[in-house]
Order: C-alpha cells, then structure tokens, then sequence
C-alpha cells in the first residue's frame, strides 16, 4: 500500500480587526470563510472536477482555539472518509505562531461518480491527529430532514431569531448564497436566542462573560438564490454542565420551506481567564424547559 501523500496546502490567511467580534476574537463566520476558499483549492489541487463531486450537502466545523487579530494561519485538506455515495474532506485552520490546530472542517459531498477503495492512491489522506481532532462530539447522528415548516417549528415552541435576505454582495459566482453569509445570520439570531435562556446580554456584561460556539454542523439544502428573504426560527435542544445546543432553521419567508439547519453547541466564557462557566441550575432549568425536555 502506498504512503498516504501530505495534506495539501490549501490557504493562507490572516487575522484581521474587522474580522473580530464583541469577545475579542475571530468571529465565526470568518472560519467558513476560510474554509471555504480551502475547499475550493483542495477540489482543484486533487483534480475533482469532471462531475465527479455533486453538491456540498454538510458541513461540521470544531473550534478548538480562540483565533485573534494579528495571528497568522493556514489551511490544509484531505480526504477523511468516502463510501458508494459520499466523500468527505477535512480542513484544518492551524495558527502558524503557536503550532496548534484553531478549527476544523468536514465538508460531506454527494458523489456522481465512484471513486477507488484505496483513496490513498488518488488523494491525500488526513494523518490521524488531525482526524481525531475533527471528529464530531455532539452531532453524531444522521443529518436532519430539512422537511418541517415555519409553522410547525413555531407552533413546537420555535423561536422567531433572525429576518434577513440573500443580498448578491453576499452569493457567490453561481449567484448562491455563501456559507459564511449563512452562519453570520446565525450568529445574529443567536443572541436573541442566549436572551431568552435567560442568559441576557445584561447578564452576560455584568459578570464579564461572554457567548462562545464551540462546534456547529450545518445541513444544506436548496442553493438560496439572491433576492430570497429569510427568516431563523430556533429550538433549544439540550444542557449539559458547560455546554448547550440549539438548532437553528434557516426559512425562506415567502414559502416557509426550510433551506438549511445549523446545529451549534455553545458555552459561556469567562472574559478574563478565557474559560468556560459552568452553567447554573437555573439556567439549565431553563434550557430545558424551553427545549421541551425538562419540568415546566
């Protein structure tokens, strides 16, 4: 058997001011920015073109370390997993000061065409640090249907989050929606979402903390035109010691058809030290309580 080639180099990047939210740090849709970019010259580097790959149909992102203004990084990709009908591609965000790993990426492509056993022998192979660092932790099952509504999300007990639309400065070359566009909507919707936790943005202020994702998979659907107008309907779905998730929906508002979901697992952050608050039991009451999991 072959040795596995080296992950190729697919981006180079750096921090900037802008980029940077409230917490001092790179905001998330910057990630799937750069990840972005990173899947585009994996797929031209290894050659899948040719109507071998269809679309993207997930992508399940990790965030291991905060990113700040001024850090150097780089991306590299690999193949991580392929069957009779998929193939996926691992990217890896690295900060190029500190030597570590900053985030991951498993982008999931539906394939037109079979590819050969031993991917080893076409593409690059992801060595098994960076294998395991991407490995999901709480999103492990199947990708949910995209089949529910508006209406019976918020009849459930869905939050209206976020109204929005696909702006064409947001789309890329084939007039799509992008997917940093997508998780920037998310990131707004989630703060009204925190707020009725009660994790509140005067609470959060008062005690120097801060809202943090810590992991986010994001199921695709239709491509999202320029023009669509958008809205997010949220639902708690879980509350463990320090971390929590929810599910985002993201609807077009003139059909109500759901056109992508983004779970996102989060954290509260301690400002200061950098570390993550233990949720109380009152806020975890809460959680779930509105996930419909809990007393209430």
């Amino acid at each position: 058997m072959p040795e596995p080639v080296a992950m190729f180099e697919t981006l180079k990047s750096f921090v900037n001011t802008w980029e940077c939210d409230e917490n001092n740090h790179l905001n998330v849709q910057f990630y799937f920015e750069r990840f972005d970019d990173a899947d585009r010259h994996f797929r031209l580097q290894a050659g899948l073109g040719g109507g071998l790959i269809g679309r993207r149909l997930s992508r399940h992102v990790r965030y291991h370390r905060e990113c700040y203004v001024g850090g150097l990084q780089v991306v590299r990709s690999a193949a991580y997993e392929s069957g009779a009908d998929f193939i996926v591609i691992v990217h890896v965000l690295y900060d190029v000061g500190a030597g570590s790993i900053s985030a991951t990426a498993l982008d999931r492509y539906q394939l037109l065409k079979s590819v050969p056993d031993n991917l080893a022998d076409v593409l690059p192979l992801a060595p098994q640090a960076e294998t395991l660092a991407a490995r999901p932790r709480s999103f492990v099952g199947p990708l949910p249907a995209l089949d529910v509504t508006a209406q019976s999300l918020l009849e459930s007990g869905g939050l209206a989050s976020h109204y929005g639309s696909a702006k064409p400065a947001q789309c890329d070359a084939l007039g799509h929606l992008d997917s940093r566009s997508i998780i920037a909507m998310m990131s707004n919707a989630a703060a009204h979402v925190w707020q009725a936790a009660p994790m509140t943005r005067a609470w959060l202020d008062e005690n120097g903390f801060g809202r943090v994702a810590v992991e986010m998979r994001v199921t695709f659907g239709a491509p999202i035109v320029a023009g669509t107008l958008t809205r997010v309907i949220t639902k708690w779905a879980s509350a463990e010691r320090t971390t929590f998730t929810f599910r985002h929906h993201l609807i077009d508002a003139g059909t109500g058809t759901c056109l992508a979901i983004v779970d996102n697992a989060a954290l509260v952050m301690d400002l200061e030290t950098r570390k993550a608050v233990p949720l109380s039991d009152s806020h975890r009451r809460a959680i779930l309580e509105l996930s419909g999991t809990g007393p209430g």
